[in-house]
């Protein structure tokens, strides 16, 4: 069997199961959003996977609720923003973005509790991954930037004063 790609023919044969998979959720014709609920599933047991890997690895002391914490900082430091559940967007589900958030989330949990810094050297982890996955920088305002209502050229406006 052979599918166009980009009008090229490609044997379905060299495509892995995982890429032929991609391929056949993204092409036309899933009217009915089936295809769309399949991907979002798939995701997000793929991350469930990635969330009890790092549960079982967490440091002797760490309880449930502190890996929760690190695992839900360390999403929202290395994916992108979405107005729907990231975890369940297919585009992030590959290999190297579930270890980049383990990898931020296991930095949290390593650190002593309340350490001083872990916070800012998680951040800066985060973005140093982030820019391996080709994400855009997290959108980030100086300690003296814009407060509600300002806008510094170019930028928008912050919904509610910071702090």
């Amino acid at each position: 069997a052979e599918m166009a790609l980009l009008g090229d023919r490609l044997s379905v044969g060299r495509l892995s199961a995982t890429d032929l998979a991609r391929v056949r959720l993204t092409r036309p014709g899933d009217t009915d959003g089936t295809a769309d609920t399949v991907a979002a599933e798939v995701t997000r047991r793929l991350w469930g996977a990635a969330y009890a890997e790092l549960r079982d690895a967490a440091p002797e002391g760490r309880d449930d609720t502190e890996t929760a914490r690190a695992w839900s900082a360390a999403v929202a430091l290395v994916l992108p923003p979405e107005p729907h559940p990231v975890l369940a967007d297919a585009r992030y589900a590959g290999e190297a973005f579930r270890d980049a958030v383990r990898r931020v989330a296991g930095h949290l949990l390593a650190a002593e509790a309340g350490a001083e810094g872990v916070r800012a050297s998680a951040a800066e982890l985060a973005d140093t991954l982030r820019t391996g996955l080709g994400l855009a920088p997290r959108w980030t305002v100086p300690a003296t930037g814009p407060t509600a209502g300002e806008a510094a050229p170019g930028r928008p406006a912050l919904q509610s004063r910071p702090g």
